[in-house]
């Protein structure tokens, strides 16, 4: 799949392009786009909470559901694992780190992602 930086604008491919559309699904709120209110994930449900045992919990299905979810279209990557850590005690910044299979390669791949919540 191919695609464009949003940042520079410049053309994003394979694993790059996956990361970036992976940060894109996981920091939407899920009903944000106003074509597509299926879009996103639960996530962001859950900012300002503690970030304890109940947080990664509900975080850990949030994640799952929305690479799982079709309509995200990230069907290119099998999740096979999630950890979570914190990054910051005075922000609620959590680091993501995906483990899975980029699937037209059928390559092993971690994918590590900072999202503020």
């Amino acid at each position: 799949m191919r695609g464009m930086n949003r940042y520079t604008g410049k053309p994003l491919s394979g694993i790059e392009h996956l990361k970036q559309r992976v940060i894109d699904v996981l920091s939407t709120r899920k009903g944000a786009r106003v074509g597509n209110r299926q879009y996103g994930s639960g996530l962001y449900e859950m900012v300002d909470g503690n970030i304890d045992r109940n947080f990664v919990l509900f975080a850990n299905a949030a994640i799952g559901e929305a690479i799982a979810e079709p309509v995200n279209g990230i069907g290119d990557f099998k999740l096979t694992k999630i950890s979570l850590s914190k990054v910051d005690t005075t922000e609620s910044s959590v680091v993501i780190e995906l483990q899975g299979i980029y699937v037209p390669t059928n390559e092993s791949i971690v994918l590590e992602a900072v999202l503020n919540l």
